[in-house]
């Protein structure tokens, strides 16, 4: 939740009084970050594109290509989306360790419209190549020290039920939650 409430709040500098849209799948509307994006952000959900019948991800995939401000989640369809888009700025979090492809190899270097967010501290990074090397000293961590364990709070802000995950019996679920 975290990355998209700062996504919003740096949206809202230059953007007052914009609309804060989601794009989907219909499985995941009662989704905890999706619930409190709509509660807490007032964010809208798309729902138009379900209309759209078995071709509704190609519609929702156009849906955030066209938007001029986007706010990416771990997967390669946004990333393709903002990557083939003409937005303006693109918000894109790190997700180190937590996505299940190489997230910090995605990152794009030297476009400008992208704006890259540390959800473990809080950072924020302008400049890709530099985004891309603090992300992979993430993915690089090692012990004790690792940033994973020791920001089990902003991992706690982007996806609470991985805590309610913690606590549960489910061995297999508890692979993606630093002890």
């Amino acid at each position: 939740f975290s990355f998209f409430d700062f996504a919003w709040q740096q949206h809202q500098k230059s953007n007052a009084g914009g609309k804060l849209w989601v794009v989907s799948d219909p499985v995941m509307y009662e989704h905890p970050t999706l619930l409190r994006l709509c509660n807490e952000l007032g964010a809208e959900i798309v729902r138009s594109t379900s209309e759209a019948g078995k071709d509704a991800w190609l519609a929702d995939w156009v849906w955030l290509r066209e938007a001029k401000h986007l706010a990416m989640s771990a997967s390669t369809f946004s990333w393709w989306a903002a990557y083939l888009s003409d937005a303006k700025r693109i918000y894109y979090p790190f997700f180190p360790g937590m996505a299940a492809l190489p997230w910090c190899d995605l990152m794009v270097v030297g476009d400008p419209r992208y704006l890259y967010y540390d959800i473990f501290t809080n950072a924020s990074f302008n400049d890709g190549a530099v985004a891309k090397d603090h992300c992979l000293e993430y993915v690089r961590c090692r012990g004790v020290q690792c940033a994973m364990k020791k920001h089990r709070r902003a991992i706690a802000n982007l996806y609470p039920e991985l805590l309610a995950l913690k606590n549960s019996k489910d061995e297999t679920a508890l692979r993606a939650v630093p002890p």
